[in-house]
This record gives structure tokens, sequence and C-alpha cells, in this order.
């Protein structure tokens, strides 16, 4: 029991300063824990430690560091799923994990793809072709999507049929947020 309680403190104070905080300071202690109290009462068979938002992230920060503190995750768990190379950022996620319909799907990825490729390279807008290609990746590319889109509360769609460009609202940040967390919960 003894080790058991060990390896917990251990494995806290390491997604606490996987997660870009200082185990000494508010964030960081409260940050701690939250995430031991979880590795304690939950098994901790799935560690994604959620933190207080810290604010905007940092210029000098690696992409996944920059997604991380927005997400108040660890940058561990982001790259579970996300991969961060030129083209911005791609992801993996199960498919039991995604909505059942091509709409929902649809929503879904294009909210994650426009989110963490603002919070990652600052991409205000990205291209029609990369949303297609991710939709397609899915198996739910149709040739409603951006009508689909039109319609979407979190996503704005310009452009016409040749060149569309989606770019994420304010609260859709906040809802992609929210999805990234329970992606990263989801077992």
């Amino acid at each position: 029991m003894e080790t058991d309680f060990s390896e917990a403190v251990k494995a806290a104070h390491e997604s606490v300063v996987g997660a870009g905080l200082d185990p000494d300071s508010p964030a960081g202690t409260a940050a701690f824990q939250e995430v031991l109290k979880h590795l304690l009462t939950a098994g901790g068979s799935r560690i994604t430690p959620i933190v207080e938002n810290q604010g905007e992230p940092a210029e000098d920060a690696s992409p996944a560091g920059r997604v991380a503190q927005w997400a108040a995750i660890d940058d561990v768990s982001v790259r579970d799923i996300v991969t961060f190379g030129p083209e911005g950022v791609s992801f993996e996620i199960p498919t039991r994990q995604l909505p059942g319909s091509k709409a929902a799907r649809q929503r879904l990825l294009t909210l994650m793809k426009t989110a963490l490729d603002r919070i990652a390279y600052g991409v205000d807008e990205v291209r029609g072709e990369l949303i297609n290609s991710l939709c397609h990746d899915y198996d739910c590319l149709d040739q409603n999507l951006a009508a689909n889109l039109r319609n979407y509360e979190f996503v704005r769609v310009r452009g016409d049929r040749r060149a569309y460009m989606y770019r994420i609202t304010r609260d859709g940040l906040d809802r992609a947020r929210e999805a990234l967390r329970d992606l990263l919960r989801a077992p």
C-alpha cells in the first residue's frame, strides 16, 4: 500500500511538471492535489490531469506545449492523439469515440482541427481541402460538409465551392477545449 501511495505521489508530481506548472506555485499545488486525489480514488487507469487554465499559451512554447497549456492538460496526453507537423496538426481519434452521424463527425473534426491549428500555430483560418481530407480520413466527407458547417455556431465558413476557409469562433475554442479533454478521458 505504501508503494502505491509513493507511486501516486511521484506520478502526480510528474503530471504537474509535465503540464508546465511549478509544483510550488498555487496552481501547481492545486493541480498536484487534484491529480493525487484522482490517482488514489479512481485507480489512475488513465491520468489526464486538469489544472486551472493559466491564460494564453506562451509564445515561446512548443506547439504541443501551447495546446497543453491552453487545454490545461499535460503535453504527453496531448501527444497521445495529436501530431504536430508542417501542415498543422493531425490527430488520431479512435472511431468509437467519434459521433455516429456524418454531420456530427464533420462538426467535431472541424472544431478540433481549427482550434488546434489556432492554438498550436496561430493559424486563423484552415483551408477547405485540409478539412475535406480530414473528413475523408474519418469516412464522413460528403457534399453537405460546407452547408452543415455553415449552420454550426462554433465555426465560420468563408468562400465558395472552389476555396472554402474555416475559422473557429471564441465559443468554439471553449467547446474544443472541452472536447479535447473528453477525448483524452475516454477509455
